[in-house]
């Protein structure tokens, strides 16, 4: 039987062994289950679920489970008017005592630092001018922005000068610049050589590679040595160092473009080509003239000393136009074509006077030419001896400084990641949606769960080609402006296609990953992989569909034939569990899910990922609609008394009451599981006095209530109504798309104070005593 012409079931047992379940689940719960909310309760994993497509008995009862302990939870209602003013109220007075500017982007009449002083090097010729100058997002993405107003003002071509030191903070290169050794001092060798006997414990498990390997000296650079290539294994600190002493030297390729995103309502991208391919400094901010040259403009530098991002930002949307075909969301159609490319054709069509076509065309001359492609991607691989080394796994190692441990900075990163990443998808009109975990995470609540590391994408083989084509080592930069005009993020990202994109197979497992989108102020990336034909085998429960003529054919005759298709990690897929893509909201972004969002999860993760409200030391609130640390509701539940006493903030009699104590077990999950009733009202209240908590809760409130519906509908196949329900989101919405999480640069300029005119006059001094 062909299962693409019996697509509900995969085999008669699984589908007996299914409906079985379901009744002897069923009829459980009528017995024995009593009225009340019973919150523990998830369907059992088997090992057939994993094997089963779709049935529709058992939608039907994940959906029943979800009304009854996701959407439906008795005794609380969040929307409640009287349960939104105690949390205005909350806010107003946490605000008020966060000390630590964490819940800064909570507190709507802050004044936020978005304008940055010029350094007097710029307007008076007789300054002292530093060979480097300290980075600060807001200055480059103003100059920038104002440079691109000119020349679109002009009709000129949008061409750009670049060195990584205005888009990266380097400042740990600049002690080496102003207190450059002499050449035989050996940086590269006091800096990172571990081969030594003091080292032999740090180095216990692991292989060092040899400095020269990936360090030399260079009496043209500004240090008098430059880092080449990665490191290998070392430590977190010495990698750090690598990776900026890198991107500063001229060793560091220069990206072919920068892509600057604009807020849903526009849609559309601004392009710019890169003009210089070295990465040297002459073409940095300091000494490339774009900034002295619009000075004398006072329609766009009104004030020499000082330029406010978000006004550039603005004036220089104010050029674009919406784009109906992004801004208007539909299903997108997959085509058995998508997934099966013939690159040598591409070749045909190859434009070598853009840089960035010549630059593909060498990537598959490359790729075709090797039958075994070295490993592409370099991780910040940190030496085993240290604790949590295998974290730097997650890390690009150029971008890498240091494993995030705040649980406020890892979301916040992974947040903007997958925001910036879909608006660049979205924009630039390529098919792509969220897999893996990352879709385990938004049949949750849309959000990532807190305990990622990264995020995971796949896209048909033919949209990777035109990816990589067009976009392969450009720079992706944040809107600066959300729908409403408000500040947004700072951030930008780095593009990277691997080196060997014909190669579909697994093969030697180096190269699992065809692309990442880098987030450049952590290091941090969304895995990106291309589904296409491949001659790697298809999974037995896929093969038992194949027909009597299709099992002689060659593995790669037979997954063409059957629409199986797989990444290079060999996650298979059937074209109809994926066509036709369906738009959906993801962090706050449209973005697009599979046709099927069950069958995958359940092949790759069991039934219990969809029903377990307990996982790593994290508890799923449905009242609250958000993963939280068991230890932390624990501590409420076992003693409100204490709690209110400890969290200062007061909101009347109503609420500052206390519920009796649970005479529960809360350190035994199962207990917990099946005799705690739920949250309410008060409960709620009670834990948003936790600045963790409200975090979380406060900013994604309404985006997570329309997430609980949104899974129903797509669960369910009702994607009329989903349709209609995100026609109706863009254009009702006008928070739909802004950044749910924090910006990095701006939270590190209202924690640490805006210092940067004092750290340009350090600058200067350390110039000025160098003569």
């Amino acid at each position: 039987m062909k299962r693409g012409l019996f697509r509900p079931v995969r085999g008669f047992q699984a589908m007996v062994a299914l409906l079985t379940l379901f009744i002897v689940y069923y009829t459980y719960w009528a017995l024995h289950l009593t009225p009340e909310y019973d919150r523990g309760f998830y369907l059992d994993d088997t090992e057939f679920v994993k094997a089963a497509t779709y049935d529709p008995e058992m939608r039907s009862t994940l959906s029943k489970w979800r009304r009854e302990h996701i959407n439906q939870v008795p005794g609380n209602d969040i929307e409640d008017p009287s349960l939104t003013k105690a949390i205005e109220d909350i806010r107003s007075q946490i605000v008020a005592y966060d000390e630590d500017a964490d819940l800064w982007d909570c507190d709507p009449t802050l004044k936020l630092p978005l304008a940055v002083a010029i350094p007097e090097y710029f307007t008076n010729q007789n300054s002292v001018k530093p060979p480097v100058q300290p980075f600060d997002a807001r200055l480059t993405l103003a100059v920038y922005y104002n440079h691109l107003y000119r020349l679109l003002e002009k009709g000129q071509p949008l061409r750009v000068p670049f060195h990584w030191s205005d888009w990266v903070d380097l400042s740990k290169v600049h002690k080496y610049i102003y207190d450059r050794q002499p050449s035989d001092a050996d940086m590269c060798r006091q800096l990172f050589d571990l081969s030594g006997d003091e080292h032999k414990q740090l180095r216990f498990g692991s292989t060092v590679k040899p400095v020269e390997e990936y360090c030399r000296e260079n009496p043209n650079s500004l240090t008098g040595f430059e880092v080449f290539a990665a490191s290998g294994r070392h430590t977190a600190d010495g990698k750090d160092l690598s990776g900026k002493l890198f991107l500063h030297s001229t060793a560091a390729p220069t990206p072919h473009r920068i892509v600057f995103l604009t807020n849903s309502h526009i849609d559309v991208p601004l392009e710019v080509e890169v003009e210089n391919d070295i990465n040297d400094i002459e073409y940095s901010l300091m000494h490339s003239q774009i900034l002295e040259a619009g000075l004398n403009d006072t329609s766009i530098y009104p004030n020499r000393s000082h330029v406010n991002v978000l006004e550039s930002y603005r004036r220089l949307a104010s050029k674009s136009q919406t784009n109906p075909k992004t801004s208007a969301t539909n299903y997108m159609w997959l085509e058995e074509s998508d997934f099966d490319v013939n690159p040598k054709a591409a070749l045909e069509s190859i434009d070598n006077s853009l840089p960035w076509e010549s630059a593909y065309a060498d990537a598959i001359d490359f790729s075709l030419s090797v039958d075994k492609p070295p490993k592409y991607f370099n991780e910040a691989n940190i030496l085993k001896s240290v604790t949590d080394y295998a974290f730097g796994d997650h890390y690009d190692w150029r971008f890498f400084k240091g494993i995030i441990t705040s649980d406020i900075r890892k979301s916040a990163s992974l947040h903007r990641l997958i925001k910036n990443y879909l608006n660049f998808a979205r924009q630039t009109e390529l098919r792509t949606w969220i897999a893996h975990g990352s879709l385990l995470a938004w049949y949750w609540n849309g959000i990532a769960f807190p305990w990622d590391q990264d995020v995971d994408v796949q896209m048909p083989i033919a949209d990777l080609h035109s990816m990589c084509r067009r976009y392969n080592q450009s720079v992706v930069v944040e809107n600066v402006g959300d729908n409403k005009g408000n500040f947004d993020g700072f951030g930008r990202y780095f593009l990277d296609c691997g080196s060997s994109i014909t190669h579909r197979n697994k093969g030697n497992g180096l190269n699992g990953i065809d692309a990442r989108f880098i987030d450049v102020d952590s290091g941090q990336y969304v895995d990106i992989t291309g589904l296409a034909v491949s001659e790697d085998k298809m999974p037995a429960d896929l093969y038992q569909y194949a027909d009597s003529e299709q099992r002689r054919m060659s593995s790669f005759d037979r997954n063409k034939a059957m629409t199986v298709y797989n990444c290079r990690n060999d996650h298979f897929v059937m074209l109809h569990e994926l066509s036709p893509l369906v738009p959906a909201v993801i962090e706050n972004q449209v973005g697009y899910i599979p046709h099927d969002v069950v069958q995958p999860l359940l092949q790759e993760y069991g039934l219990k990922s969809v029903t377990n409200v307990v996982h790593h030391n994290y508890r799923y609130s449905p009242e609250l609609r958000i993963w939280e640390l068991k230890s932390l509701l624990r501590d409420y539940l076992k003693n409100p008394e204490k709690w209110l006493d400890d969290h200062p903030i007061k909101l009347g009699p109503d609420w500052d009451t206390v519920n009796a104590s649970r005479n529960i077990n809360f350190d035994d999950d199962h207990a917990w599981d099946n005799d705690f009733d739920g949250l309410t009202n008060i409960d709620v209240a009670q834990l948003l006095k936790h600045p963790s908590v409200f975090r979380k809760q406060y900013k994604s409130r309404w985006f997570t209530r329309y997430n609980q519906g949104e899974v129903d509908r797509v669960i369910n196949f009702r994607y009329a109504e989903q349709l209609m329900a995100v026609h109706e989101l863009i254009k009702s919405e006008p928070a739909l798309g802004s950044g749910l999480e924090p910006d990095y640069s701006m939270t590190q300029l209202i924690k640490d104070g805006d210092d940067y005119a004092e750290r340009v006059n350090q600058m200067v001094g350390l110039a000025a005593a160098m003569g």
